[in-house]
């Protein structure tokens, strides 16, 4: 795996607007060879090595949210370009190709 110019991993994490479990990386930001970044807007999310789909209060809503602020098709090129995707919980589930509200645990 090839590193940033200083030589660090550079991790991206989409900061969604119901993001949940964002302590999870907390561990990430104290290793010296990681670079992590929060990502607010499509624009800078740049070129990272690995781009972290974080977990989620409200998965539906969090994926229109990337659908409509121009996410998905930078998430694409990073799949092209040879980017590590990684979806968390929330994130897992909008990686899918289908979400079904109609799923029942009991």
């Amino acid at each position: 795996m090839s590193t940033d110019m200083q030589g660090k991993l550079d991790i991206a994490v989409l900061s969604l607007p119901h993001i949940s479990n964002f302590t999870d990386f907390d561990p990430l930001e104290r290793e010296e060879v990681v670079s992590l970044r929060y990502i607010k807007k499509p624009h800078s999310v740049g070129q990272p090595h690995v781009l972290i789909i974080p977990g989620s209060k409200n998965t539906i809503e969090d994926l229109n949210y990337l659908k409509t602020r121009g996410y998905l098709e930078e998430i694409k090129k990073l799949k092209k370009n040879g980017s590590t995707i990684v979806g968390i919980c929330g994130g897992f589930q909008i990686l899918g190709k289908i979400i079904d509200r109609s799923l029942r645990l009991y």
